[in-house]
């Protein structure tokens, strides 16, 4: 993606007003489609004046987010015997993502796991996708990674689980349009997102509905396997 918008530049401020205030943490998994969870309602505490998500899209399964015990347990583990299983999500020439519960903390999780071999924890951590991950830890429409380590030299990443992507949800609609309300969420929550990675100098390069995650009313980016650390010297800039 393009570091420069297209047309006027989007007013922040004007969308912060609209919004209230910050979304809080939900859930995660990489950029396919999923299957459904049953409805929940779970749903972000927001103003009234707040711009609403009207479609229908179940919300995580998974409690949220929100335990801080149950988030240092998580970013301990560091094996998978420390989960279960519970099934595959998704495979491609990557690897493979599966949906998991923390033993411990019973937390659903979602593991994408590397076909390719590392040798060690410190080549792992030089991935640009890893690097990006722990600088945007916890921001705002931020997938969060709580937890990487080697199974077998193996690179295992552990996420927070959302139900979809943005093109699954488009395209499960069979051609009836988003209302002007759950646009006008969306577009505040990614926006909001790229502000926070842009002010930490990371790039996405790779913006497109399959990388933007949704749960309930809250929408995610994801997907830093492209991502680069914006760097600059006068007027000159290096992806």
């Amino acid at each position: 993606m393009s570091s420069s918008y297209p047309g006027p530049a989007p007013n922040l401020d004007l969308l912060r007003e609209a919004q209230g205030r910050s979304t809080p943490p939900h859930s995660f998994v990489p950029s396919f489609p999923l299957s459904r969870s049953p409805a929940s309602t779970d749903r972000l505490a927001t103003p009234q004046h707040e711009p609403q998500l009207s479609y229908t899209l179940a919300a995580s399964a998974n409690s949220p987010m929100d335990n801080q015990s149950s988030l240092q347990s998580l970013a301990t583990s560091r094996s998978m015997d420390h989960f279960v299983i519970l099934e595959e999500l998704g495979k491609g020439s990557f690897g493979s993502v599966f949906k998991a519960q923390h033993k411990v903390s019973g937390e659903t999780v979602a593991i994408k796991k590397m076909k390719k071999k590392f040798a060690s924890q410190g080549e792992c951590r030089s991935l640009q996708e890893v690097k990006a991950l722990e600088a945007l830890r916890a921001g705002p429409n931020i997938v969060r990674l709580h937890q990487f380590f080697l199974e077998k030299k193996e690179l295992c990443m552990v996420f927070e689980l959302m139900d979809g992507n943005l093109y699954q949800l488009i395209k499960d609609r069979n051609g009836v349009r988003l209302d002007e309300e759950t646009v006008r969420s969306m577009v505040f929550q990614i926006l909001r997102g790229l502000q926070h990675m842009h002010s930490k100098g990371i790039m996405h390069r790779d913006m497109k509905p399959e990388n933007l995650l949704v749960s309930g009313d809250s929408i995610k980016i994801a997907d830093f396997g492209l991502a680069r650390e914006l760097k600059s010297i006068g007027l000159q800039k290096f992806f």
